[in-house]
């Protein structure tokens, strides 16, 4: 187990499995509450001022290879999974799934800082009629090659297609079925068509 791990474990079969050197590791923290649970770093990943805080049982969170996380990460309750693809880059995230819910992060992410992507609104809302909860939690799925600007966040439920683009400060509430587009605002909706996004500034 790396030295550049701060890990705290307060349950029983749990989990680290980690392939990546320790000079790609900076102030990272892993706690473990309950049992089962699973972390898979891949291969040279980059953790930098990361939390990863996981509650309940037979939890899950992977990280693909070559990619570079920043942030916090927590799950809580049972059978929840966060899987981040290979090669994204977290500049600061807060990734929170609840009540048996996941987040997928497909391949080549671009998540910038400030970025909230819940799956739940950690607290109810109640109809008064019924007494019946009416804002469960929701699973989330965000493509592959995204970019999710400054203090983006989005909601539970949402589903976010392949190469789309999320401008600063948006709130994605519905989900965005079509790719190659760029959404923006509150609530975020498409503002141009036909557009892509390099990494690298050209």
């Amino acid at each position: 187990m790396s030295q550049k791990i701060n890990l705290k474990d307060y349950g029983a079969n749990n989990e680290l499995i980690l392939d990546t050197p320790d000079d790609r590791i900076q102030n990272c923290k892993i706690i473990f509450n309950g049992d089962n649970h699973s972390i898979i770093i891949g291969k040279n990943v980059k953790l930098i001022d990361i939390t990863i805080k996981v509650e309940g049982n037979s939890n899950i969170v992977k990280i693909g290879d070559w990619s570079r996380v920043k942030g916090v990460i927590t799950l809580g309750g049972e059978h929840q999974i966060i899987d981040i693809g290979k090669d994204c880059h977290l500049g600061d995230a807060d990734l929170n799934a609840q009540e048996n819910t996941s987040i997928t992060i497909g391949e080549d992410a671009l998540i910038s800082y400030d970025v909230s992507i819940r799956t739940t609104d950690s607290h109810s809302i109640i109809d008064r009629k019924t007494g019946e909860r009416i804002n469960h939690a929701k699973s989330i799925h965000i493509g592959r090659h995204v970019w999710l600007g400054t203090q983006v966040l989005v909601s539970k439920g949402v589903n976010i297609a392949d190469n789309v683009i999320v401008g600063a400060k948006s709130l994605v509430v519905k989900s965005i079925e079509e790719s190659y587009v760029c959404v923006g605002g509150v609530p975020a909706k498409i503002i141009k068509r036909d557009v892509d996004f390099d990494k690298k500034r050209l």
